[in-house]
């Protein structure tokens, strides 16, 4: 079913990506087959803030996917819109939005995705904008790539507030320095990646783009990046720099083309997407391994799953664009097919 969705869709936009489209399809059957493994609340239905990480990546995820495809009304877009909703309405959860000011961005995250999804937003809003009011953002330090993301959720869930530009908080984060790939930790690599894909809202505030997100050293930077984790099979980061790249909208080329051979070899059969080879130090297999557990599993792939979705929504998405750019250009003007 989702498969036929995702093929219609990008049989009306005319792109021609038919493993991407497949790869995606796979990897949101997996997910609707264990929402229940998302949700913040635990066995006695109570809210338990551990849960929370995966509850709010997934409500990101589909937040991008129904901006990007318009897919607010198939089952699995339906029944993650019900679980966001539900949530956002449940006293026990939101009262935590005034609270724990960490925990703000979270809530206007679960907002913007319960508006994309066509849910009512309006209370869950008016209890973030009262944190605001309140000046719950000035509480806690925030490094620049987590002060963006906050600024990227309060815009996308339409709250008023007087935090720096998204240019001003660019310049000042890690990405704002001269940098080299070899030299920078993995987690320096997820602070870039969180800087561009909170900058660009996923791909999706082309207008307001920073400009120097998209220059040549950004860009030879990202190139870098992508060949220093596909070495190193951490298809987890190697998803998001790709997922990066055509949020910022440069050109596949054949540094990125193996990218995604790479990354592909992280996807099980299940639609499940691996954040490194399956085998350990040890030579014992991590995934289905007989000691682990279902929720084992899900907590080791669940990430790069929902990076995976991402990943090939917004390249669906950006050749969307490309080609509808390309049909408005004189034939003599329109760039070659990548």
């Amino acid at each position: 079913m989702r498969f036929k969705l995702m093929q219609s869709l990008v049989d009306e936009l005319g792109v021609s990506d038919h493993q991407t489209v497949r790869s995606v399809s796979l990897s949101l059957d997996w997910i609707s087959d264990r929402l229940d493994h998302f949700t913040p609340f635990d066995a006695a239905d109570k809210y338990c803030p551990s849960r929370t990480k995966p509850f709010i990546e997934l409500a990101i995820m589909f937040a991008v996917y129904a901006a990007a495809t318009g897919d607010t009304a198939s089952p699995v877009a339906g029944s993650a819109g019900q679980l966001f909703q539900a949530a956002s309405k449940r006293d026990d959860y939101v009262d935590w939005a005034l609270r724990f000011p960490a925990e703000l961005v979270n809530y206007a995250e679960l907002c913007a995705a319960v508006h994309e999804l066509g849910g009512d937003a309006g209370e869950l809003r008016r209890r973030i904008q009262s944190a605001v009011d309140a000046g719950a953002p000035y509480q806690i330090e925030r490094l620049p790539h987590r002060l963006l993301e906050l600024r990227a959720a309060l815009d996308w869930a339409g709250i008023v507030h007087s935090l720096p530009s998204a240019g001003d908080i660019c310049a000042q984060s890690i990405l704002g320095k001269p940098l080299s790939a070899p030299l920078l930790s993995h987690s320096t690599i997820y602070a870039i990646t969180h800087v561009i894909l909170f900058g660009s809202r996923f791909g999706l505030m082309q207008d307001g783009l920073t400009e120097w997100l998209r220059s040549p050293p950004v860009r030879s930077l990202l190139g870098d990046l992508l060949v220093v984790t596909s070495q190193a099979q951490n298809w987890d980061l190697l998803g998001e720099l790709l997922l990066c790249w055509d949020c910022l909208g440069f050109e596949h080329n054949i540094v990125t083309v193996a990218g995604w051979a790479s990354f592909r070899e992280a996807f099980c059969a299940d639609g499940s997407v691996l954040p490194s080879p399956a085998k350990g130090t040890d030579g014992k297999m991590k995934l289905g391994d007989a000691q682990m557990g279902e929720a084992s599993d899900f907590d080791w792939v669940y990430h790069t799953t929902l990076v995976a979705v991402l990943a090939g929504t917004v390249r669906l998405y950006r050749s969307r664009l490309d080609a509808s750019t390309s049909s408005c250009l004189p034939q003599n003007d329109r760039r070659p097919a990548r």
